[in-house]
């Protein structure tokens, strides 16, 4: 290992140290074709990058109708999106996932090449599609670039005001379910901002779990039961962005981001197994509980800060950031999650907890309050070098502060506030060379280290890809990367009152293998890839029914699939087509499971026909998966229904000033979960929504 990490750091600093005599070649010109940048931190074109690659343009998210991120990935091929009610909302840190082939922790999310994920979620739904100029996607291992975190792939999200400034424009929108979108973007010279409001007042039905509460002692009033089903309604989502961008000369440029979602979940006894009461009295009362009463009720808050300044230009890219999290959770409960029953006070109501906030002493119900926050700042710096017309050197290093905290609240205790901290250290290399004018390799390596006060880890990742020309319009590629994930403050520590800590973790480290065909003539794009991943001590959440508690430990991970995808475009029709296929088997193995278990869907497709004449376009899009199993976490895994995830789209362009559009989310009204654990979440019912946009 220390070999490995040696070598690499010495091959880093060398290419660094190079001469900068060495003069740049010119920026090719790729004409209409998709580049790609994140592959490769170079520019490519998408048939030219060893990788499976998605290419989603600010044209493609208008004509689908995607109001967010999460809109626009929500169908893609291979990916899976989890929400947690209208508007992709987020419960606090259940911050949706972002699935790609299976690996539902692995999933890198920068914005402009810079990462801004918060414990190893981002919660894309709100960064409004108004912003982007497009959204690069890469499947498969990526941490040799970009470090930890990048195991499943990177999803790259380049803003319209990194490259070139916003569209004048104003809009509104309202909708069923009490929706609601407004927003504005403009541009003075060189500075650009934004204003970006979703809301749904609505509210539906959006998850339903069980309880099962049970004394455990010797007497009567010791062995009480209390079990049953609940259902939980969501409303009053909020999502709101605002953000400026300032653009000093051609290489430098300023960028700030505010996000904020909100979202109210209140959950209702909908049916009673046992309720066990005890009639003796006590301090507290009876327990006596209804179909129908209230449970307990939480409202989340997840708000960001991403403040970037970067500076680029023929041979420098160097970004620094300074990226803040903050989740927020509070609300009343009737009945406490970990509760336990009081036999000395003769009662079977829940024992009193003020750690949990559930009576106080004059049983009044109180708040239950969690705070934490999160921060990240650093910065990448990147060299390029154009050695010759065949080889092509990137080297570089980035170092970042990652700072967890669990906050004081009204309603928690002393011992709940905890504050860790920890720098991450890399330097990274790449070498791309042409043989010849058919016969490309690219050869990466990175060392990355953390200095903490508790615990340190270090790892060597490499990768190597090769590439072989056809001809202009056929390209086959071989590749095989390494990847990591280094555990996060959270998983090691705890990060709520039913969180064991496990400061033992491994970093979860895998490796991917790919063969793939790119085919670009004309209108039509065809790709397909072969996969095959391994992860060992893979990061999961393990819940422990008895306890109502759970804890992070290391499992294992294989994956083996097939992905095939077709665009096509004609320029004499009137009709556009994008299809894709995945099909793959990941399975996973712990210590609770001595056997390989099944997990997520083996079969996806994804597809979207857009007519486009005159002044009127109007796109569907749809993405179904099937085969599918739900896996908890230490039971064997059960088969779930398939979900069919729809939307309609259709807009109206009076003048070139300004255009109508009617968004058609969920078109057959199915009510799917989407949700591969244990737990069921719902998709949100049909809904419509009338939106005005104004340029100006």
């Amino acid at each position: 290992m220390k070999n490995k990490k040696y070598l690499s750091m010495a091959l880093a600093l060398a290419v660094m140290a190079t001469s900068s005599s060495v003069l740049a070649a010119d920026v090719a010109d790729f004409g209409d074709e998709d580049v790609v940048v994140t592959a490769t931190r170079t520019e490519k074109r998408d048939i030219d990058v060893p990788a499976s690659t998605e290419v989603i343009t600010a044209e493609q998210i208008r004509d689908m109708g995607a109001n967010s991120v999460a809109d626009a990935l929500s169908k893609t091929n291979g990916f899976s999106f989890k929400s947690f009610g209208q508007l992709n909302a987020a419960m606090g840190t259940m911050t949706n996932e972002l699935s790609i082939r299976g690996i539902d922790n692995g999933t890198l999310v920068m914005i402009n090449g810079v990462p801004v994920t918060m414990r190893t979620k981002y919660d894309v739904s709100a960064i409004p599609a108004g912003i982007i100029e497009r959204i690069e996607v890469i499947k498969g291992a990526g941490s040799t670039l970009y470090g930890s975190q990048a195991m499943a792939g990177v999803v790259n999200i380049i803003t319209k005001n990194n490259e070139e400034p916003f569209a004048n424009n104003v809009f509104v929108g309202f909708g069923t379910q009490g929706q609601q979108h407004y927003g504005v973007n403009a541009t003075v010279e060189k500075a650009s901002v934004h204003y970006n409001k979703q809301k749904w007042t609505g509210s539906h039905d959006a998850t339903v779990s069980d309880f099962d509460y049970n004394g455990n002692g010797t007497t009567a009033a010791d062995r009480h039961k209390f079990k049953g089903e609940t259902h939980t309604w969501i409303r009053d989502v909020e999502k709101t962005s605002v953000g400026f961008n300032v653009k000093v000369n051609d290489r430098f440029n300023v960028m700030y981001e505010y996000n904020d979602s909100l979202g109210t979940y209140d959950r209702y006894i909908t049916d009673l197994a046992a309720t066990n009461e005890y009639k003796a009295g006590g301090e507290y009362g009876d327990l006596h509980a209804e179909v129908g009463d209230f449970f307990n009720s939480r409202r989340y808050n997840t708000s960001q800060h991403n403040i970037q300044a970067i500076y680029k230009d023929d041979l420098w890219n160097t970004k620094f950031f300074y990226n803040t999290g903050t989740i927020k959770s509070t609300g009343p409960s009737a009945y406490s999650v970990s509760a336990s029953f009081n036999s000395k006070k003769g009662t079977a109501t829940p024992s009193y907890n003020t750690n949990n906030g559930w009576y106080d002493n004059n049983k009044k119900k109180v708040l239950y309050n969690t705070l934490e926050k999160n921060i990240t700042y650093g910065t990448d710096i990147q060299r390029t070098w154009h050695i010759s017309d065949a080889t092509t050197v990137v080297a570089g290093a980035n170092g970042q502060r990652e700072r967890y905290e669990a906050c004081y609240t009204p309603y928690t205790t002393g011992t709940s506030h905890k504050l860790f901290e920890r720098n991450v250290w890399a330097l990274f290399a790449q070498v791309d060379h042409n043989f010849d004018a058919k016969n490309n390799i690219i050869v990466g390596a990175r060392e990355t280290w953390t200095s903490a006060t508790n615990l340190n880890y270090n790892n060597f990742s490499g990768s190597l890809a090769y590439t072989h020309k056809l001809n202009d319009e056929n390209n086959l590629y071989a590749a095989v990367n390494q990847s990591f994930i280094l555990p996060t403050f959270a998983q090691m520590y705890g990060a709520s009152d039913q969180a064991i800590p496990n400061p033992g973790l491994k970093p979860q480290k895998g490796i991917n293998y790919e063969l793939g065909w790119k085919h670009n003539h004309g209108v039509h794009t065809y790709k397909a890839a072969i996969f095959k991943t391994n992860i060992a001590d893979n990061i999961a959440a393990t819940w422990n029914k008895t306890k109502e508690e759970y804890t992070y430990n290391n499992e294992d991970f294989k994956n083996t699939g097939l992905e095939l995808s077709w665009n096509i475009a004609p320029e004499t029709s009137k009709f556009s087509f994008n299809y894709g296929l995945t099909w793959q088997n990941p399975q996973v193995k712990s210590d609770k499971k001595q056997y390989w278990d099944r997990k997520f869907g083996r079969l996806q497709l994804t597809g979207a026909v857009k007519y486009k004449v005159s002044k009127f376009t109007g796109e569907l899009t749809a993405s179904y998966l099937c085969d599918r199993v739900n896996t908890p976490s230490s039971e064997r895994s059960f088969a779930a229904k398939p979900y069919l995830l729809t939307g309609l789209n259709l807009i109206y362009s009076p003048t070139d000033k300004s255009d109508i559009t009617l968004s058609i989310d969920n078109v057959l009204n199915r009510r799917d979960n989407v949700t591969h654990s244990s737990s069921i979440y719902y998709t949100a019912p049909i809904s419509c929504m009338l939106t005005y946009n104004m340029k100006f």
